[in-house]
C-alpha cells in the first residue's frame, strides 16, 4: 500500500522492544477499529512503525526519566509525535504503555498521570509552536482560540493504549491460539489456559502474566494476527474495553474511520 492510496496513517509507538512489536501493536489496532467501526476498511488505514529515535526514547520506559542524559532523547520523541498529530491530512499515533499494576490496581498506575505529564510538558509545547509557526508561515488571522482548539484536537489523536498488567494479558485472551502454542511447546499450560477462556477478565488481575505460560514475545504477533476474539475480550469489560472506549472519544478518528468505507 502506498501513502496515497490509505485514507489515514497511524504512527505505533510501543515501550516493548521485542522484534515485531510494532506489528503486534498494530494488529490489536486494527481489530479494536474494527470493533468502533465494523464497516471500516483496515487495508486502507496505513500503520508506520517508529523510526530509531523513537524506538531509543520508548524502551524501557524511557519517555518518563526524569535523568538530565534522557532529556534530548524525549524531546525528540515529543517532537516526533506533535510533528505526526498536525499532519495533512491528520495523522494519529498509538502510544502503548503497559499499566504495571492490576486491573485492580490501576488507580495506582504511576504510567498513566506520567504519561499525561509527558505530554504536556514534550509534545503540547511542540505542537503549539508548529501551529504559531504555521499561522505566522501563511499570514493567517487564525487567533489565540482558534490555535488552542486546534491543539485540544492534536493532542485527543494521541491514542493511548494500556494494557493492565502488561500486553500478554491483552495477548493471552487469543486462548485458542495460544492452547495450540502451548500444546506445540509443552502441553502443561493448558487447563490455566481453557480457565482463562472461561473468565476472561481473569487475566487483567495476574501479577505478571508473563510468567504464566510458555510462551515467549516470539508468538506476540501470531496472538494479535490469528483470530484475535475482540468481541469477548470487550465483553470482558477491563483494559481492553477501556482502551477500545478511549478510542472511541476521538471523534477525528471516528470521522477518519468512516472516510474508509466503501
Amino acid at each position: 500500500m502506498t501513502r496515497e492510496q490509505a485514507r489515514l496513517s497511524i504512527l505505533v509507538l510501543t515501550e516493548d522492544s521485542a522484534a515485531g512489536s510494532c506489528e503486534t501493536i498494530a494488529a490489536l489496532v486494527k481489530k479494536m477499529l474494527l470493533l468502533m467501526d465494523s464497516a471500516c476498511r483496515t487495508h486502507l488505514i496505513a500503520f508506520e512503525p517508529q523510526d530509531e529515535q523513537a524506538q531509543r526514547a520508548m524502551r524501557g520506559n524511557l519517555w518518563k526519566s526524569r535523568n538530565p542524559f534522557d532529556r534530548q532523547k524525549i524531546v525528540l520523541l515529543g517532537r516526533a509525535i506533535a510533528a505526526k498529530l498536525i499532519e495533512d491530512p491528520i495523522g494519529f499515533v498509538a502510544f502503548h504503555v503497559d499499566g504495571d499494576r492490576r486491573w485492580a490496581e490501576r488507580a495506582s498506575s504511576e504510567n498513566v498521570p506520567k504519561f499525561a505529564e509527558f505530554v504536556s510538558t514534550y509534545v503540547q509545547p511542540g505542537i503549539d509552536n508548529a501551529l504559531r509557526r504555521q499561522r505566522a508561515r501563511d499570514a493567517l488571522t487564525t487567533s489565540d482560540q482558534d490555535i488552542a482548539r486546534a491543539a485540544a484536537a492534536a493532542v485527543a489523536r494521541l491514542l493511548r493504549l494500556t494494557p493492565f498488567r502488561s500486553i500478554e494479558a491483552w495477548l493471552y485472551q487469543n486462548t485458542a491460539e495460544a492452547r495450540r502454542l502451548c500444546q506445540v511447546a509443552c502441553g502443561r499450560h493448558v487447563a490455566k489456559i481453557d480457565g482463562w477462556a472461561a473468565d476472561r477478565g481473569a487475566l487483567d488481575e495476574l501479577e505478571d502474566p508473563k510468567a504464566e505460560l510458555c510462551l515467549g514475545s516470539e508468538h506476540h504477533l501470531d496472538l494479535a494476527q490469528r483470530a484475535f476474539p475482540a468481541d469477548e475480550v470487550f465483553e470482558a469489560n477491563k483494559s481492553y474495553a477501556a482502551a477500545v472506549i478511549g478510542l472511541l472519544d476521538c471523534a477525528d478518528l471516528c470521522a477518519a474511520l468512516a472516510r474508509t468505507h466503501a
